[in-house]
């Protein structure tokens, strides 16, 4: 169990849009406490749906219609909301704090 959600919690990707949040490290406190208590099969159950998750199993079977993705009033709306994201990551913080807008 251990090396099967050590292996997940590496391969887990960044959150992009939130860098200050680490589900990866989520996984790793709450998650293993709680797979500690579970039976083994249910154990077996909770890692082949997290591997689910990180395999992107679920996007592919169920993948959103673009009107989700690409809102009708803003069909770029997450692309630049990730563009704005990295560029708020080259700033330093205090030099946003102190910006005017």
């Amino acid at each position: 169990m251990s090396n099967h959600l050590t292996r997940i919690i590496s391969l887990w990707p960044k959150d992009e849009l939130r860098p200050w949040l680490s589900f990866p490290k989520a996984l790793d406190t709450t998650f293993r406490s709680k797979l500690e208590k579970l039976s083994p099969e249910d154990r077996k159950l909770q890692l082949n749906a997290a591997d689910k998750l990180l395999e992107n199993t679920y996007w592919n079977e169920f993948t959103p219609q673009k009107n989700v993705l690409k809102p009708q009033f803003n069909p770029n709306y997450y692309e630049d909301l990730k563009q704005v994201r990295r560029k708020e990551v080259k700033v330093p913080w205090f030099k946003r704090l102190f910006q005017s807008n």
